[in-house]
């Protein structure tokens, strides 16, 4: 291996190679004696000035690994010298030599260095000097100048100013001969100080020896007196070296002689540039390291010099945590022709006689120490293994003895295979990877997994037969693999272990938690919103299984679930997609795996009590049946036993054989039928029951068995609410924590080190207790006790959520996201308690408020049960809770579009909220204001109108003009008011509700910058444009800036800025906006939502004049969802609009015929609709003109255009938008010539 660069090395011999003419095979020699001195320990830089097609590259090129760091100030003298001190760095290419012998680094390489420069430009002699300096203290032993062929004057300039030797290339001919000499003496005319001259004959051919000797003479004249004068310090003189005659293949071929050469004929080549390359080292002999066998044939293999057929044979042998990078290593060796032998543990390759070449993969310094007993025996031998170590990021681990250490993390993936197949000699161009391979670095795309284990003893040959069936099994559309086993037997462990060690070879890793039905549907949900299925009419968890429909940025996945009964979630697991599905579960199936205790669960006991020695571990280890959870909590135990008695002065070999004797007969003593971990935790019971705080402890767990086992957060059990129910029933044990919350953390580590739960005290701190735990827990309560403590711990959860009135509380969504995962597992649904229901009300408006479309999907059918239970259970005339989830409820649906539905159920509880309560009781107006919502989005306006201005009167009434509801309903009716076709009054009115809202709650809130966005939406439809972008980027840049991001309205606000762009005439960023706008919109909401479909629509508009075809397109996909898909009937607004803008499109795509059909059954519908003075109506009215105009129809589009303009003199402002556009018909069809025009509508959000 070459040592690094030093400049405190030697100086730099610097040495030029020359041809006066071109097939001298120079550069073949400068190739030869680059690896040469490579294999003698030489530390080489080659600079290409060639530009012939051949380079130096090329003949080194099946070695090249990369790019090289030769140092700042040599790449900056270098770049000086060709370009000027300030052009573009140059590269510096390097090659490394089969088996580490040495490395080669090339610079200027012809196709590395983006067009640069290669030969250099003509420079002062001080300058040459400089740069001379620079490259003789490089750190290299040798510069050697692949120079282009010719006498041009400036090359030899800079050679005779930068060089020490010149290698003179040339063929036997006479005129070669003597046009290389004059160049030669032309060089050491120009040189300032002496310079050696080394003539090389190329191609000499002494099959006819009296014209060889002819040729030597002819030299010998030539080059005379230069090869009589002895080189710059010594005595030697240069020699003439005869590069011999070949055949051409090897001779010319840009393959390296001295590995091409056949073994068996004599090595004349090699011989020949071994003394060329002793002449370039100044006449001293160099000594490279001899190639080896293997090495040379690969070589010739690769080029087609030999039929030799054998397979090359390299081993891999790796520790098991690091397989995956044994696999990606496997996969490029295969792609490179090689027969792969993988070996998972270095017995098996220690006794072969002839052991194949070997990569040692592996990962910490515990999984290292085998591998290097192994290659110390192998290296050890008479013939040593050549074996290298590949170390995987994050290991920093190096075999002794080993011929190389390939280190991942600091080179990468591409150079790291390059490294790698070139220390092999594997000369192979192009590496054929599997499709399945990949680079074990990158990394899955998105992951959702809990932590790794801390510790996974024995199980690495369960992993390893796990990855095994898997890859067996194959991806995609075989059935879900079970692991199954007895409970705490480390069936989760297991396979979070295989999602960490494995993660990089899928797309998708994601745990479910499976222990009850609302926890698989949340964590499909959560998985359906990272993966933007938004497909309407879908479950999430059709939605989140379908993942190979997204395309290739998941390709492939990890599903699994944890703790299942298989038949309750039968209809939840994927039934196709190129990935895997794992499911722990006590129920064993087919396909499966049963897991067993590990054959050293003493080394589980010894890893948590280290105290003990190997004989009491092994008889722990069977009192426990070998379970590793119960060999866990029995190590926590002993070790904490062992703690106290020496803190009461006990030694400690008394404290363990005490410890160890107490625990064996007591659990000796339980019932034999009861499985190990029940017999372990009902002992840890009884000995925390001996003190106050471990009775504590006991409680807390008793309360934490009906919460999630995948763990609580900290901040739960902190509240007020919390403490109250552990200290209730006067509960003495409860005297200190009642005064000092400190207490609860001494009760959390009392019962972490007994082994009765585990407590992560990372940045968002949980506790989490085992489901054999838990369960036991409830076991062992006496009568009664189990439906209180479910009690305690749903009134804790209640009291955690934020109320109706705390939406801006700073945690708001990380409260609901943590009590979303205890509500199957507390009973929750099932519960009579009121604080209970409200929380589940406030938790059905999370949904609504923070969700997305996948969500909605979600829990609609969820909540939709939860109000049939209630309904079943309480009166709805007196409960005021089921008439606000049914509100929740139609958020929901009215979210996902689905306005019909939405309607029916508000005006279902309208109905009793009118009689129960009142008809301005701020509930039922709450409803009302959803039913007005309802209305604008069936395109009821007029009836919208009225239940929005009664709406609003009454809040304010009710609340005041300042309340949040009031400025809610003042949004809502100007909202209408736009919509009912009063776009003037509609902007004043909400121009004062902006100015009131800034009073009261500032520039900085959502209420305020939704108002700015409807100002904005207001302000373009009368045409005041500077207006609306004012508002529109006000209200983006306040979105963008908050602290917590608002997805639904940045998407709203794009769509309007971009659609005041177009009406401004700026196509081009209005069609780039809208574009971003509409894919917000499809991963937020689906792509067969209304507001989806308005913002195509929108799209279509910005097409129409660049892409028609492309536009009639988006309008009628539009077109299709809103007659098919939503049911819309042809009476809706939005459906007549849709038909007037597909008339401009296909007027647009001269279609004029279908444009004036789909016109006026636009404008038809709007008129019966709307009225024929409503904004739309008109604008409708104008298309209408345009298209029968562009068919041929110029008098029905006159009378139609006079007509319409009167019309907008009459309901609209002269400079309206569709008053001038009217203007401009009414004078074409009085033979103004100005063009007919039209003008877009576009539908907005409701």
């Amino acid at each position: 291996m070459n040592a690094p660069l030093d400049p405190a090395k030697p100086r730099t011999e610097v040495v030029a190679f020359l041809a006066a003419g071109s097939g001298s095979g120079r550069t073949s020699g400068v190739a030869n004696v680059a690896w040469l001195l490579g294999a003698a320990g030489r530390r080489v830089l080659v600079v290409d000035w060639s530009a012939e097609a051949t380079s130096v590259h090329e003949y080194l090129r099946p070695y090249h690994i990369g790019t090289a760091d030769a140092g700042e100030a040599l790449i900056r003298a270098y770049t000086t010298l060709m370009t000027g001190a300030e052009g573009k760095p140059y590269t510096v290419e390097r090659h490394e030599m089969p088996g580490g012998r040495g490395r080669v680094d090339v610079v200027g390489v012809p196709d590395g260095n983006g067009g640069l420069p290669t030969t250099p430009r003509a420079l002062g002699m001080r300058a040459y000097l400089e740069i001379r300096e620079q490259l003789r203290t490089s750190g290299y032993d040798h510069v050697l100048i692949d120079a282009p062929p010719g006498t041009d004057e400036t090359l030899a300039r800079s050679v005779a100013a930068l060089c020490d030797t010149t290698v003179m290339c040339f063929r036997s001919s006479h005129q070669a001969i003597q046009d290389s000499a004059t160049l030669a003496k032309m060089i050491r005319t120009l040189a300032p100080t002496h310079l050696a001259i080394v003539p090389v004959v190329t191609m000499f051919d002494r099959r006819y020896p009296l014209k060889a000797d002819q040729s030597q003479k002819a030299i010998q004249d030539a080059f005379g007196t230069m090869l009589a004068e002895p080189r710059l310090g010594t005595t030697t003189t240069p020699r003439i070296v005869e590069i011999p005659y070949y055949p051409y293949g090897v001779m010319f071929d840009p393959m390296i002689a001295v590995l091409a050469e056949d073994p068996d004929q004599p090595l004349v080549l090699t011989e020949a540039y071994q003394q060329l390359a002793d002449e370039v080292a100044g006449g001293n002999p160099i000594r490279p390291t001899p190639v080896p066998d293997v090495i040379r044939a690969r070589y010739r293999r690769g080029f087609g010099l030999s039929t030799q057929e054998a397979a090359d044979r390299i081993g891999i042998a790796y520790a098991p945590e690091v397989r995956l990078w044994a696999e990606w290593l496997r996969d490029r060796l295969i792609g490179a022709g090689v027969e792969v032998t993988a070996l998972r543990s270095g017995h098996e390759w220690i006794a072969d006689e002839n052991p194949p070449e070997l990569v040692v993969v592996t990962g910490g310094e515990t999984n290292a120490k085998p591998f290097g007993r192994a290659v110390r025996a192998l290296r050890g031998r008479e013939h040593p293994a050549d074996v290298v170590q590949l170390l995987p990021p994050g290991h920093s681990v190096e075999l002794p003895r080993v011929t190389a250490v390939i280190a991942v993390d600091a080179l990468g993936e591409e150079v790291a295979v390059k490294r790698l197949l070139a220390h092999f000699g594997l000369i192979r161009q192009e590496v054929v990877v599997p499709p399945r391979s990949r680079f074990p670095a990158d990394g899955p795309t998105l992951v959702g997994r809990p932590q790794r284990p801390a510790m996974l003893i024995g199980r690495d040959k369960d992993v390893e037969n796990l990855r095994d069936t898997l890859l067996e099994q194959g991806s995609g559309r075989g059935a879900p693999l079970t692991i199954s086993g007895m409970r705490g037997v480390g069936k989760s462990a297991l396979v979070a272990e295989y999602a960490y060690r494995f993660a990089a070879d899928y797309d998708v890793v994601w745990w479910i938690p499976a222990h009850d039905r609302q926890s698989v549907l949340a964590s499909l949900t959560d998985l359906a919103g990272n993966l933007h299925k938004r497909e309407l009419g879908r479950t999430a968890a059709q939605n989140a299984l379908d993942i190979d429909t997204t395309g290739t940025r998941f390709d492939r996945w990890l599903l699994i679930y944890d703790d299942v009964d298989p038949e309750a979630v039968a209809d939840l697991l994927p039934t196709s997609g190129a990935g895997h599905t794992l499911m722990t579960t006590t129920v064993a199936t087919a396909p499966g795996i049963e897991l067993r205790p590990p054959p050293d669960a003493s080394l589980i006991v010894k890893w948590f009590a280290p105290q003990l020695d190997t004989e009491d571990t092994l008889r722990i280890a069977a009192a426990v049946d070998g379970l590793p959870l119960a060999a866990e909590v029995a190590g926590r135990w002993l070790a904490e036993h062992v703690r106290r008695r020496k803190a009461l002065g006990a030694a400690e070999s008394e404290a363990v054989r005490e410890a160890v004797e107490h625990f064996l007969a007591t659990t000796d003593e339980g019932d034999a039928g009861a499985g190990a971990v029940n017999r372990v935790v009902h002992f840890v019971l009884e000995t925390l029951m001996s003190t106050s705080n471990g009775r504590m402890a006991i409680r807390l767990a008793e309360l934490c068995s009906f919460l999630s086992p995948t763990g609580v957060d900290l901040r739960l059990l902190r509240i007020r609410a919390l403490t109250n129910q552990l200290v209730a029933d006067g509960n003495p044990d409860g005297d200190a924590l009642r005064k000092d919350s400190l207490e609860l953390d001494r009760i959390l580590w009392n019962g972490t080190r007994c082994g009765l739960f585990q407590v992560d005290w990372s940045a968002r701190p949980v506790l989490r207790m085992h489901r054999s735990v838990q369960l036991r827990l409830r076991a062992l309560m006496t009568d009664g006790e189990p439906a209180r403590r479910r009690a305690q711990a749903l009134v804790c959860l209640a009291a955690y959520a934020p109320n109706e009135d705390n939406e801006k509380l700073p945690d708001r969504h990380g409260r609901f996201r943590e009590l979303e995962r205890h509500i199957g597992s507390s009973g929750a649904l099932d519960s009579d308690n009121d604080g209970v229901r409200r929380w589940l009300v406030n938790q059905a408006r999370f949904y609504y408020t923070d969700g997305h479309a996948a969500a909605w999907r979600a829990v609609r059918p969820q909540i939709a049960a939860l109000v049939e239970q209630w309904e079943a259970r309480f009166d709805r005339e007196t409960d005021t809770l089921w008439a606000r989830l049914v509100n929740q409820l139609a958020n929901l649906h009215r979210a996902l579009g689905q306005h019909q539905v939405a309607l029916e159920l508000d005006m279902a509880v309208l109905r009793v909220q009118r009689r129960s309560l009142s008809v301005t009781h701020p509930r039922t107006l709450v409803t009302a204001r959803g039913r007005a919502a309802d209305l604008r989005g069936l395109g009821h306006f007029a009836d919208a109108l009225t239940e929005d201005d009664t709406t609003f009167r009454r809040f304010r009434d009710e609340l005041g003009a300042d309340h949040p509801s009031t400025r809610n309903a003042a949004n809502n009716f100007a909202l209408a008011m736009y919509l009912a076709g009063d776009q003037v009054k509609a902007l004043e009115y909400e121009e004062g509700n902006h100015r009131r809202l800034l009073r009261l709650v500032g520039a900085d809130d959502t209420m305020t910058w939704w108002s700015l966005c409807n100002i904005g939406q207001y302000a373009r439809e009368i045409g005041d444009y500077d207006k609306a972008l004012t508002a529109l980027r006000t209200a983006l840049d306040g979105v963008r800036g908050a602290p917590v991001p608002n997805n639904h309205l940045e998407l709203r606000i794009v769509w309007y800025h971009a659609i005041t762009l177009r009406r401004m005439g700026r196509l081009r960023q209005a069609r780039d906006r809208t574009s971003r706008a509409l894919r917000g919109h499809q991963e937020a909401r689906g792509v067969d939502h209304p507001i989806t479909v308005a913002c195509q629509l929108s799209l279509a508009a910005d097409e129409r004049r660049s892409n028609p075809t492309r536009s009639v397109e988006l309008v009628q996909d539009c077109l299709r969802v809103y007659t098919r898909s939503l049911n819309f009937k042809e009476s809706h607004p939005f459906v007549a609009l849709c038909r007037t803008a597909l008339g401009q499109s296909l007027r647009a795509a001269r279609r004029f015929d279908d444009a004036v059909t789909a016109a006026e059954a636009g404008w038809r519908a709007l008129d019966d609709r709307l009225s024929s003075a409503h904004p739309w109506t008109l604008a409708a009215a104008i298309d209408h003109c345009a298209a029968l105009a562009a068919a041929g129809d110029v008098a029905a589009a006159a009378v139609k255009a006079h007509k319409t303009y009167e019309q907008c003199l009459d309901n609209l402002s002269g400079d309206h938008p569709c008053t001038e556009a009217a203007r401009v018909n009414a004078l074409e069809a009085s033979g103004g010539r100005t063009g007919w025009r039209d003008i877009d509508v576009d539908i907005p959000q409701t």
